[in-house]
């Protein structure tokens, strides 16, 4: 009987203490609600099985002791019911709470649509995972969502499945295989690459481009695709004007495809810069589209005709002879006795564009890039962003408009 009564003494202890933590997690859940299921799931249990043990051993005790005095045993395990019962309450309202909230803080995603486009294959499984395959839902329900979110090709794929749980993931490795499958990923982006229509020189025309090739590149080396390569070097500087490859080189700043990636993104973020803040000044003055480039071509290559005939007007009224101004040197070949725009020696565009390395293509100085010009110019010929020595369209009509004004 003494050992009997010792188990009824070690269970009751045992109650004591499971319900003073119950009751602890009980004012938790009162004051801020901020509990783990875990946690509360774990306690809920313990307190119910010792709740459970110790009427057992009491029913045994008093059944060979009926004159126990056990009456301070059972207030204590009462108290253990009621606050199981008040856990219990607490834990539910508070579920609901959280909720309610969470219901009113995110809005309803809309799911996204597929049809067929192998490029947009990821962005689709990856948000209808999010939304739909990862949820605790029948798999028929997944089924009827994924085909309800398929368009064109697509559907045709999975048409005619039935919506039943077996279906589901038939249809999800069906799709996979068509468009999901690494080979067919890989292969798409490098198509896409390589149909990507050349940038004109505006800075938005390369930034898109720029940005379509990131996209693409990062895709490949989520799938595991070594980018390094030279022909990737090659197809990505394709992509853009002479204008933008001829700063990437004067950058040099290595050769690989990281180094080139990040100098276009330099130079175009240049660009955009100095279309958003072309500031006038007399030394920097912005030229209208329609005006020639032969006052662009630096001070030192072309003056205005009519102040040459203003000071020949007045040298010819002092009754002095006109003055004959010392004729320049080619800007490329060093040679007199032709303009700049007319040398032969260097004809071509590159060639005269690799003469003049270090200077800005736009103002011909060296103290700052093309990109960061704050120039606007505009060649008479073609009416390209250049001047009329880089103009790559032939001479044809403005020999003859322009055979009176300075050689040089």
């Amino acid at each position: 009987m003494a050992s009997l009564y010792s188990r009824v003494k070690l269970r009751h202890e045992k109650l004591l203490t499971v319900t003073a933590d119950s009751q602890a997690l009980w004012e938790q859940l009162q004051a801020d609600g901020v509990v783990s299921e875990d946690k509360f799931t774990a306690l809920h249990l313990k307190l119910k099985q010792c709740l459970g043990t110790f009427e057992k051993e009491i029913f045994q005790y008093l059944s060979v002791v009926p004159d126990a005095d056990v009456v301070s045993m059972t207030q204590d395990q009462l108290k253990a019911e009621d606050i199981l019962t008040e856990l219990e309450i607490a834990w539910q309202i508070n579920k609901r709470r959280s909720g309610a909230v969470n219901k009113s803080k995110l809005p309803e995603l809309s799911l996204p649509t597929f049809s067929g486009d192998k490029l947009k294959w990821c962005e689709f499984w990856d948000r209808f995972a999010a939304n739909v395959d990862q949820r605790q839902l029948q798999e028929s329900e997944k089924l009827m969502y994924l085909l309800s979110c398929l368009k064109g090709a697509a559907l045709e794929t999975v048409s005619g499945m039935a919506a039943t749980n077996a279906n589901y993931s038939v249809a999800v490795d069906t799709l996979k295989q068509r468009y999901g499958s690494t080979d067919t990923l890989i292969d798409a982006h490098y198509t896409a690459l390589n149909q990507l229509q050349k940038a004109d020189h505006t800075s938005a025309s390369c930034r898109s481009v720029l940005d379509s090739v990131e996209r693409n590149l990062r895709v490949l080396e989520k799938l595991g695709e070594p980018v390094g390569g030279n022909h990737l070097r090659a197809l990505v500087l394709s992509k853009f004007p002479e204008r933008v490859i001829h700063e990437h080189h004067l950058i040099g700043e290595g050769t690989d495809l990281k180094a080139i990636r990040n100098n276009l993104d330099r130079i175009i973020t240049a660009m955009e810069k100095s279309a958003a803040t072309v500031v006038q000044t007399p030394e920097t003055i912005a030229v209208p589209r329609s005006s020639t480039t032969e006052a662009l071509q630096v001070r030192t290559e072309v003056r205005s005709l009519s102040s040459r005939k203003r000071k020949h007007a007045g040298n010819a009224g002092a009754g002095a002879p006109p003055s004959k101004r010392p004729k320049r040197a080619c800007l490329f070949c060093n040679l007199k006795g032709h303009a700049s725009r007319d040398c032969r020696k260097y004809s071509t565009v590159e060639a005269r564009q690799k003469q003049v390395t270090g200077r800005c293509l736009h103002c011909l100085r060296r103290n700052h890039t093309t990109s960061s010009c704050k120039r606007k110019i505009a060649s008479f010929r073609c009416k390209g962003d250049h001047l009329l020595i880089f103009c790559p369209n032939p001479a044809s009509d403005d020999r003859s408009g322009n055979s009176s004004k300075s050689s040089n």
